[in-house]
């Protein structure tokens, strides 16, 4: 489990300098990262599923100039390994998969919070290595100057890795520990939030795009699609 879940936290530190320190190509959003978490952990289509999910959640959650947000990238790479590498270890996969995934999510939540003070804290940290790079400019020290660049991307580097390490290797404890000792009612309630988990996003797609005088369409549209899905099974 330790070897899968450092692998992880590697690559998905990587994935998760794309955000802001590097590049910037949107390979960070969960759409991505969590197939490709779940491509290295032999499940393809849970990372799909938990990326589209999560998506979802994050859609308009963008981090645009100083703006911290909560951390997409790393909660793709925590949820989908920590639930993957838990189906790993149980039988009924395929009944207990968005349980799991959901279980993941809420322990993950608190964690992002930590990361979020994390974030701040390196980039106060990388304020050096900016003043450091504008000193070698001035001394005319240009070939020096990827040195300061390379070490800032580092400490991100650094602080994505140890937190993805460090909870991802948590709550895989807590979900494995508790899971036994669980009621089924439990896991059916997380079952049943994570077919309502995505709805949150698009209910928030629908309020960004939609004005309120085509609501109306919407429900119609609706109401012709439960009604053609009645009518189609009683053919």
């Amino acid at each position: 489990m330790i070897k899968n879940i450092f692998i992880a936290s590697l690559i998905g530190s990587l994935i998760g300098l794309d955000r802001t320190a590097v590049f910037q190509t949107m390979v960070s959003q969960p759409i991505v990262t969590a197939p490709v978490i779940g491509f290295l952990f032999g499940n393809y289509t849970a990372g799909i599923a938990i990326g589209i999910a999560l998506q979802l959640i994050w859609l308009f959650s963008l981090q645009i100039g100083a703006a911290i947000v909560l951390n997409s990238t790393l909660a793709s790479v925590i949820v989908t390994s920590s639930t993957i590498e838990m189906m790993n270890t149980i039988s009924g996969e395929n009944k207990m998969f968005t349980a799991i995934a959901v279980f993941s999510f809420l322990l993950c939540l608190p964690f992002l919070f930590i990361e979020q003070k994390m974030d701040m804290l390196v980039r106060k940290v990388n304020v050096f290595w900016s003043k450091k790079a504008e000193e070698l400019i001035n001394e005319e020290k240009f070939s020096a100057i990827g040195y300061a660049n390379l070490s800032g991307i580092f400490f991100f580097f650094l602080k994505n890795f140890l937190f993805l390490l460090v909870s991802t290797i948590i709550i895989t404890g807590i979900i494995t520990m508790s899971y036994p000792v669980l009621p089924s009612s439990f896991f059916e309630g997380l079952n049943l939030f994570f077919i309502l988990m995505p709805l949150l996003g698009i209910a928030v797609v629908l309020e960004s795009i939609l004005m309120k005088k085509n609501y109306i369409y919407f429900f119609i549209g609706l109401f012709i699609a439960i009604l053609l899905k009645i009518v189609l099974e009683n053919m």
